[in-house]
């Protein structure tokens, strides 16, 4: 919200700058003393190096105090209503760039001031309130003070308020509730992957996929074909969904860049707990149970873009046909049948199993298929493309470009092409006529590098090429992928800087070494090139490297032996056993969690118990960015109690709560820990408390839920619906569950926890008819949702809600809930409650405390979820 206010013959000093608060503001707090001056410029000038560029006339601030603790400054600002730099300017109550300096200082406040603190920038994200009061000629002819303090801080976002005051004490502008991130945490979650640095990088040049017989004829391939080919495939795509059927398979497929989980198959649960166990360390893969020799015709939800498979033999028809159920259309199977020697009964199999039989057979018994087959019977056309040098091109012009006499590679290019039924000319560089939209191949450095020695009437005629070709093929000779000769690597750097202006030119770069890779596979690799130019519109890679006959392709990689040197963290996980190791808390920067010492003696007051952590269960509130904690669940041992606990003795096992920051040890008041007197293993005790207290006091104590009413379960709340589900089995209550994934609906039919009529799909039209079906035409009593839920979802859900019903919403929200907005409260005569389990720990403990006493004493199973 913005406000401006025309206040007449305003008066000045203390008085005037409180009259003139806009009603219903709260008076802040007085900032603390702020000794330390610094100009302001330095801490742009870090913002620059961090490149965050503000120009000179955002440059409004001249110094900045702090004192290097608290979380507010005051500063010297300059007041404008022009820039200065235009004639006839609009006139403004304030200038936006006024503006815009009142809330820089809040990443200034939001690092205590400390300069060396700051690693990155900030992005707004939410004004509560602005407020201008106009200010006066006599106001603009001297500095006024500006004011920020942060109203919190969290992990990744924090809030602040600012104050600009005329020098005659005026009010001249106030923002309220201002809300930032830190540009860090604004990265979006499904490309994080790993929260690893990969603050040094470097292009890594492998084996091109679509060329694996050439490296095969090349000898490039390694003894172990199989995990080569699989580094191939996943390098050329590391978007590629990956499914494994042999668990052997992990250390090669951890070892891949891929930027996915890939998937490992295993055969029951017991060995998908094992391989979770031994791999513990790595988020990297993700272990699904399938039996590709089991009769059941299930199948997986998600379709995958490459398998694959070893065996001794040829596969039976049977375990082909479940493979090809798991893979996507145009999914790739990397098939090894090292043990067989019958070819052609593996073209004959795979074949009848709806892959392209033997599309690529390499030595070792490797062999690459893919699916061809659609399930209407239709095939996806040639499975082979362009891939091995394989083209069928039309027949358009072909300029090939020389600089002063022909080389044996041009005569060699001009034959393949000609050979293929391109139209082909012969063209010098200089003189040269362009034609529009032609086809270029450009083997100009097969005489020297051109660039090097580049005169301006060439760049002039370089210029003309880019400006009308449709292509560009531009070949050198460098052996760069050896490092032979540098200079040719100029034609890389003009290509990139091309492309990056010119996104419409497909320019591929494509050099070899030419003491090892022939002129005929040179010329075989540009036709190809050509081809899948003219077929589908561009080649999709840009640069080439041919060396030894094999043809490599490069991609941007984390440099691993500079990042395990020089970055903080290097994503390589080295278990740590906590009897090895000191006592550690942790604290979050820049999205990352890393741990320190935490020698200070934690005191245990007279209310309090201190616990050993030994496991910790985490949900989506810990370490989020408006939080300052990074756990609020724990279980462990407990080592030392308060002088008023009772009934909690040293050496007691407990689960509960303690708001706390991953600590080894935590202090939290007894209340908030109980003994745990079930067989429940202490890791999964650790995710208990937060989920089942989250139920309990939601269906219970708010909702008040009665044996024989309907619940219904809102997909999207992970644990806590697990729990949900356990809890109303336990209360006699009915259950329906609205899912919005296949996954959903896979998991609770797998577990047997509802039955398939109460599940109800929620995507798509007619989901309260559908509601209404579930119900019997009851109605629901309780509906449970988070403060996250979609709201046309819950709006939808409210048109089956019986009278009087009630509805509860969790999880942690500045503003009122809007999945509830919807809702017929007052016609349904509806009870709708929300609450955060956090704020409830923190200011209602004896409401947790009595939940967790039913948590504690009641045999439940872990509440863990993939969602």
């Amino acid at each position: 919200m913005l406000l401006l206010r025309n206040l007449e013959g305003g008066r000045s000093g203390q008085d005037s700058h409180q009259r003139q608060r806009p009603c219903g503001y709260p008076t802040p707090q007085p900032l603390p003393e702020t000794p330390d001056k610094m100009e302001y410029l330095n801490w742009l000038n870090k913002l620059r190096a961090l490149g965050i560029e503000l120009g000179p006339v955002f440059h409004h601030i001249s110094n900045i105090y702090s004192d290097g603790k608290s979380h507010a400054a005051r500063g010297d600002m300059r007041i404008a209503k022009e820039c200065g730099l235009m004639e006839g300017e609009s006139r403004y109550a304030l200038h936006p760039t006024v503006l815009d300096s009142i809330v820089q200082p809040a990443t200034f406040v939001a690092h205590n001031g400390v300069i060396d603190d700051l690693r990155t920038g900030t992005i707004p994200t939410h004004f509560g309130e602005v407020t201008v009061y106009p200010p006066t000629d006599d106001q603009l002819t001297k500095e006024g003070a500006l004011k920020v303090w942060a109203t919190n801080v969290g992990n990744r976002a924090f809030s602040c308020s600012c104050e600009l005051i005329a020098h005659d004490g005026s009010l001249i502008a106030e923002f309220s509730d201002c809300d930032s991130l830190l540009y860090s945490a604004a990265v979006p979650p499904e490309y994080q992957g790993y929260l690893r640095k990969d603050l040094y990088q470097k292009i890594d040049y492998k084996i091109d996929a679509d060329y694996l017989r050439w490296a095969d004829e090349a000898g490039a391939l390694s003894s172990d074909t199989l995990v080569t080919v699989l580094n191939a495939l996943i390098f050329k795509d590391p978007t590629k969904r990956v499914l494994g059927f042999d668990e052997s398979l992990i250390p090669q497929l951890l070892r891949t860049e891929s930027l996915l989980k890939i998937s490992v198959a295993a055969r029951s649960r017991e060995t998908v707990e094992s391989i979770n166990r031994q791999y513990s360390y790595s988020d990297a893969i993700d272990v699904i149970q399938f039996d590709l020799n089991s009769s059941d015709p299930s199948t997986l939800t998600t379709k995958y873009d490459l398998a694959v498979f070893s065996a001794s033999e040829v596969p039976e028809r049977q375990i082909l046909d479940r493979i090809r159920g798991v893979l996507a259309d145009k999914g790739q199977l990397l098939l090894d049948v090292s043990g067989s020697s019958d070819l052609e009964k593996c073209q004959e199999a795979l074949k009848s199993s709806g892959f392209s039989g033997s599309e690529l057979s390499l030595s070792g018994g490797t062999i690459l298929t893919r699916v061809v087959e659609l399930p209407n019977g239709h095939t996806n056309g040639d499975a082979n493309g362009h891939a091995n040098g394989v083209s069928t091109p039309s027949k358009p012009t072909v300029s090939i470009i020389y600089k002063n006499e022909p080389a044996a590679i041009v005569s060699k290019v001009f034959d393949e092409l000609s050979s293929q039924g391109w139209e082909t000319r012969l063209v010098k560089l200089d003189p040269y006529e362009p034609v529009e939209a032609e086809r270029v191949v450009m083997l100009a450095d097969a005489e020297g590098s051109l660039l090097a020695t580049l005169e301006e009437a060439q760049l002039e005629i370089l210029k003309q090429i880019t400006e009308s070709a449709q292509s560009i093929v531009w070949v050198t000779c460098g052996g760069l992928l050896a490092g032979d000769k540098p200079e040719f690597g100029m034609a890389e750097g003009f290509a990139r800087v091309i492309r990056a202006e010119k996104t419409f030119l497909d320019f591929v770069t494509v050099d070899y070494d030419a003491k090892q890779t022939s002129d005929a596979r040179v010329a075989s690799f540009v036709a190809d090139v050509l081809g899948k130019q003219q077929d589908l519109g561009k080649n999709g890679e840009n640069e080439y490297c041919l060396q030894g006959g094999a043809v490599y392709v490069g991609r941007l990689v984390a440099d691993r032996r500079l990042n395990r040197q020089f970055a903080p963290d290097s994503g390589e996980a080295i278990t740590l056993y906590q009897r090895d190791g000191p006592s550690v808390r942790a604290s979050i920067s820049e999205g990352v969690i890393s741990y320190r010492g935490d020698p200070g003696e934690k005191v245990v007051g007279a209310d309090e118990v201190k616990v050993h952590v030994e496991a910790i269960g985490l949900s989506a509130e810990d370490g989020s960015d408006g939080r300052t904690f990074l756990n609020h669940e724990l279980a462990g041992t407990v080592i030392s109690v308060g002088e008023n606990v009772t009934g909690i003795e040293p050496g007691s096992k407990v689960i509960g709560f303690a708001v706390d920051n991953l600590s080894t040890y935590q202090v939290t008041p007894s209340n908030l820990v109980r003994p745990l007197t079930t067989s429940t293993s202490i890791v999964e005790a650790a995710t208990i408390p937060s989920a089942f207290s989250t139920v309990i006091y939601g269906l219970e104590e708010l909702a008040k839920v009665e044996e024989g009413e309907t619940v219904a379960i809102v997909d999207g709340m992970g644990a806590v619906g697990l729990a949900a589900l356990q809890w109303c089995k336990l209360l006699g209550v009915e259950v329906v569950v609205i899912a919005t994934c296949d996954s959903t609906e896979a998991l609770l039919l797998e577990e047997g926890m509802v039955p398939k009529e109460r599940i109800v799909w929620a995507v798509g039209g007619g989901l309260s008819a559908r509601l209404k079906a579930a119900t019997g035409g009851k109605g629901i009593d309780v509906l449970l949702c988070s403060a996250t839920s979609d709201e046309a979802m819950v709006t939808e859900c409210g048109r089956n809600l019986a009278h009087s019903a009630r509805v509860v919403s969790c999880g942690a929200t500045d503003e009122q809930s809007e999945a509830l907005a919807g809702l017929p409260v007052i016609r349904m005569r509806l009870s709708v409650f929300h609450f955060d389990l956090v704020d409830l720990i923190r200011h209602r403990p004896r409401v947790v405390a009595r939940t967790l006493q039913k948590c504690a004493s009641t045999r439940l199973k872990s509440a863990t979820s993939s969602r």
